[in-house]
């Protein structure tokens, strides 16, 4: 039997000078789905709302925002992929996040 691990988190890089980057939110799943983000986006993206607001950053869009999955599988047939609804690329688009997808699984 296989493993699988999610970890989703929302980035920030700092827009003042020292530009560090800041995990503004993070998920730990163990288990997943094409479309986890339908679910877990919106958490995130709130909790990293008030992370930043507590470091001093009211605007998210102010900072490099970036939206990180890195997905470990091993053999348990998980495909690497993602759906990505108008709803989850609204919510991307409306903080201006990018996304990075990393799947490492083996078959």
């Amino acid at each position: 039997m296989g493993s699988t691990t999610l970890v989703i988190k929302v980035l920030a890089t700092e827009p003042s000078g020292q530009r560090r980057e800041i995990v503004a939110s993070q998920v730990t799943l163990h288990s997943f789905s094409p479309d986890v983000l339908d679910t877990q986006l919106g958490p995130l993206l709130r909790s990293a709302e008030v992370a930043l607001n507590a470091a001093g950053i009211s605007d998210p869009k102010a900072c490099q925002l970036e939206l990180s999955l890195q997905l470990s599988s091993d053999n348990d047939g998980k495909r690497p992929c993602l759906h990505l609804s108008p709803r989850v690329l609204e919510q991307l688009a409306s903080v201006g996040a990018s996304l990075d997808f990393d799947p490492y699984c083996t078959p």
